[in-house]
């Protein structure tokens, strides 16, 4: 008898009917999409939102660090321009060393030619120097470049430059 009654209860509360319509769902407005100038004045090979910085010539991580390749070109957002100096964490690559020779690298600002580089040694380096605040633009994109000069063209054809640790601007 009470298996009966449970049955029949539960037939009964199932049998009720669904409302005719349902209201629309609130709306939302659209997220705005993301910034394309980066707002930062370094940027490191394993920061979150570093693709964002890239603009060519620079690879996906691999561990800490992305392969610049030929002609690495990154942007950066500055709000400060006076007594600024670019900087550039990288390594020389012991392979690349031995099959392109001694690394030699242009690094240019906002297409002003900052300094020539060269290093004969594989192993991590720091390049530092001073940029005149007026090649530097507030506010707005500002572009480096460099250009390696004897890139490595490895046997699946990517010409490799250097290991990109980090790079931006420091006071």
């Amino acid at each position: 008898m009470r298996v009966f009654l449970a049955a029949i209860s539960t037939l009964l509360t199932a049998c009720a009917s669904a409302p005719e319509s349902y209201p629309v769902p609130p709306q939302h407005d659209a997220a705005p999409p993301p910034e394309r100038l980066v707002q930062a004045d370094y940027v490191r090979a394993d920061d979150p939102g570093a693709d964002g910085y890239f603009i060519k010539d620079v690879t996906a991580l691999e561990g800490s660090f992305r392969w610049a390749l030929a002609n690495p070109k990154l942007r950066f957002l500055l709000t400060k321009t006076e007594n600024r100096s670019f900087q550039l964490e990288f390594a020389v690559n012991p392979l690349v060393l031995e099959k392109a020779g001694p690394l030699e690298l242009t690094v240019l600002v906002n297409d002003h030619a900052l300094a020539t580089i060269r290093h004969a040694s594989a192993g991590d380096k720091v390049f530092r120097k001073e940029v005149p605040p007026s090649w530097l633009l507030p506010n707005t994109e500002n572009l480096v470049e460099i250009r390696v000069h004897s890139p490595w063209t490895a046997p699946d054809g990517v010409q490799l430059g250097f290991v990109f640790r980090g790079a931006g601007f420091i006071e």
